[in-house]
């Protein structure tokens, strides 16, 4: 299907080029023709023209000068010489009775005497340098063996008004326009061919791209996001932005693609273990391997498990409703202090156990506009995470600072750090650093993905700094405190007091 797309496009990104070339020659040729026509044709009735003026100004003077007829001949015949070196054309002198007396050039002649009406439109023309001019194609009459652009006049001699004719060769002037019309065939088709090499050049340069496309979207469809397409260094067309908005495109469908399939193995492990650990304890009951004395031991623990079951499967649904945007955030102005000190409060005892101590607390009012029981999930995540990892006598610190429009909270422990290696992990869905920071191997590793998600919800953003040796500190920052408008004041006229009438 991708090759049969990719040769209609090539086939009609051709044919159009194609047809464009031809029309655009098509009509070049026409006004050309046309014009070139035209300027030939001017041009030789203009030489015509000049032509039988001056032969007609000068055999008017040599007739009232020169009285010898074999003279006058010869002055004709050089006349003739001369207007068929310069025009390429015949000469017709004929007396006053229209009998032709000299014909001259390449000149066929079915008589020997012009028409009367062939002399009244040579008459027609005045004096002895005007001309008539011929607009048309003629034979003088039948007087020509073939049509002739004619151009004559009349001169005065002896005898009376004689006349004069310059003819010029039609099919000389048909043969230029020939040599002009195959002249311009060959450049049309050598323009032809050229547009034709640069259209498949570049249909190939265009469809090569959307080939690679249809490919990688062929593999897309099996399942394989592996599939890159190559972008020519420097390019910034709109086939070569397709082509990198294709390979983002790629790139964020692997990594989902990798993320479900981590998905799906992590969950599989996390149910698949208490699971088994519950079916294992209930068939030792069942058995006996398990002593009636030892049940409530027994069944403790798996109520541990079905508990642990319960939130694992309760993150995932909140995970779910954050992130298809069901869940409704009910934001408002409050003292992020409020938050920090509940948490706080509610982990008392393990930081007393724990002999942990907390510093930085100092609250002061500090208001950002978030919803309070999500932040509140947020903080309980971070400092649960601080309490596992802080070492006994260790410390937690707190931080609250305001920075123009964005309140930002930190919390730090001390004790074993996050390799840097892992810090870009950290909030992932099922990641556990406790695989390479000892021991607390508990939870289902959601805690830090849960808190980057409402977080994010709440119109902020999270991070984690750490030393590898001695401390962790994830940091977020929150919208601060809009600014509350003051209630409205009532509208109308005096408050009038009504007093109860008594009876």
């Amino acid at each position: 299907m991708g090759k049969e797309k990719q040769r209609s496009i090539a086939r009609r990104y051709f044919t159009s080029v194609t047809l464009v070339v031809l029309c655009s020659m098509v009509l070049l040729a026409g006004i050309f023709l046309t014009l070139a026509g035209q300027f030939i044709y001017n041009e030789n009735l203009k030489n015509l023209d000049i032509a039988v003026e001056r032969i007609s100004q000068v055999m008017s003077v040599a007739e009232s000068e020169i009285d010898d007829p074999a003279v006058m001949e010869k002055l004709a015949r050089h006349a003739a010489a001369l207007v068929t070196e310069i025009t390429d054309a015949g000469l017709l002198v004929a007396d006053h009775e229209g009998r032709i007396i000299y014909s001259g050039g390449d000149v066929q002649l079915r008589g020997d005497t012009l028409s009367q009406k062939t002399m009244q439109r040579f008459r027609e023309a005045g004096s002895a340098v005007s001309r008539s001019r011929a607009q048309s194609l003629t034979d003088l009459d039948g007087l020509l063996e073939q049509r002739y652009y004619v151009v004559g006049s009349v001169y005065t001699g002896d005898g009376g008004e004689n006349y004069l004719a310059v003819l010029s060769d039609a099919g000389r002037f048909s043969g230029y326009l020939s040599e002009l019309v195959l002249a311009f065939m060959w450049a049309s088709l050598l323009m032809l061919l050229i547009s034709a090499v640069l259209a498949v050049i570049t249909a190939r340069r265009v469809c090569a791209p959307l080939s690679q496309i249809s490919k990688a979207a062929s593999q897309f469809g099996r399942g394989d996001f592996s599939a890159r397409i190559t972008v020519a260094d420097g390019s910034n067309d709109e086939i070569s932005q397709l082509a990198q908005n294709f390979n983002t495109m790629a790139a964020n469908l692997e990594a989902i693609d990798r993320s479900r399939q981590s998905f799906m193995g992590n969950i599989a492990h996390e149910l698949r273990t208490p699971m088994t650990s519950i079916k294992g304890f209930v068939d030792g009951m069942l058995d006996g391997v398990i002593p009636p004395e030892l049940y409530p031991r027994y069944l403790g623990l798996v109520s541990d498990e079905v508990a642990r079951l319960t939130r694992l499967i309760q993150s995932m649904l909140d995970i779910t409703k954050l992130e298809a945007g069901e869940y409704k955030v009910n934001a408002k102005n409050y003292d992020i202090w409020q938050t920090l000190g509940a948490v706080l409060m509610n982990s008392e005892q393990r930081l007393v156990e724990g002999r942990i101590g907390v510093g930085g607390y100092h609250p002061q009012r500090t208001i950002v506009y978030a919803d309070a029981d999500l932040i509140y999930q947020v903080v309980y995540n971070i400092v649960d995470n601080a309490i596992k990892f802080t070492p006994e006598g260790g410390r937690i610190d707190l931080n609250v600072a305001a920075v123009k429009d964005r309140v930002y909270v930190s919390i730090r422990n001390s004790g074993e750090g996050v390799p840097a290696d892992q810090l870009p992990y950290l909030f992932e869905r099922f990641y556990k650093g406790d695989k390479s920071r000892g021991i607390h191997a508990k939870g289902a590793g959601l805690g830090m993905h849960i808190s980057k998600v409402l977080i994010g919800v709440s119109g902020g953003s999270i991070r984690v700094d750490s030393d590898s040796a001695s401390w962790t500190e994830f940091t977020f920052d929150l919208p601060a405190g809009r600014p509350e408008l003051p209630p409205p004041r009532p509208r109308g006229g005096r408050l009038i007091k009504f007093r109860k009438k008594q009876q």
